[in-house]
């Protein structure tokens, strides 16, 4: 087998871009969660210039908790290349963590009693269901690889059972032609 730098190059691309887009998608969640949830008690009618922020909603996160924030997304960082994956649950906890900074950068005019709970029961709600969205996406991808592994299964138990019944008429099987897939 040669080394083919192309081929690395490429695998290493790929693993960089879907990095950035990880961490981007996570980042760009939590900031429009929070935002949403800060914004909740002056939503007395629902207006679509409101919503105009979404697409700068990470602009949020440049407040005084942004030291905090860029230790978090290097630990977060690191922990991903020492785990070698990306995975649901760094996925959900980056989206939850950078949610709740987002909020911290509003001063809180909050003008009643309610507007407090308010503002942290829209932040949990949206939480939750986004962390559902998350819990049932990587059921759905467990259920394709359980899928996958199943037909594996079976095509091997078929082959057995091949090479059993031709050792019981006294052929043995090929095994350079099984090897190579011929059989």
């Amino acid at each position: 087998m040669k080394f083919d730098p192309d081929r690395v190059l490429s695998w290493v691309f790929d693993r960089e871009i879907s990095i950035f887009q990880f961490f981007a998608s996570a980042i760009w969640l939590g900031s429009a969660i929070g935002g949403l949830a800060m914004m909740a008690p002056g939503f007395t009618r629902f207006d679509f210039q409101e919503l105009v922020f979404l697409p700068l909603s990470p602009l949020l996160l440049l407040n005084l908790w942004i030291i905090p924030n860029a230790a978090l997304i290097a630990l977060m960082w690191i922990w991903h290349l020492v785990n070698d994956g990306i995975g649901y649950v760094a996925w959900g906890i980056l989206v939850g963590v950078e949610s709740l900074i987002a909020m911290l950068c509003f001063d809180p005019d909050f003008r009643g009693p309610m507007d407090a709970p308010i503002v942290f029961g829209c932040w949990l709600a949206l939480l939750i269901m986004v962390e559902t969205g998350v819990w049932f996406v990587l059921h759905w991808r467990r259920n394709v690889w359980a899928r996958e592994m199943f037909a594996l299964s079976a095509e091997n138990a078929r082959r057995r059972a091949e090479r059993e019944a031709a050792r019981a008429n006294g052929h043995p099987p090929d095994e350079s032609r099984e090897d190579a897939g011929l059989n």
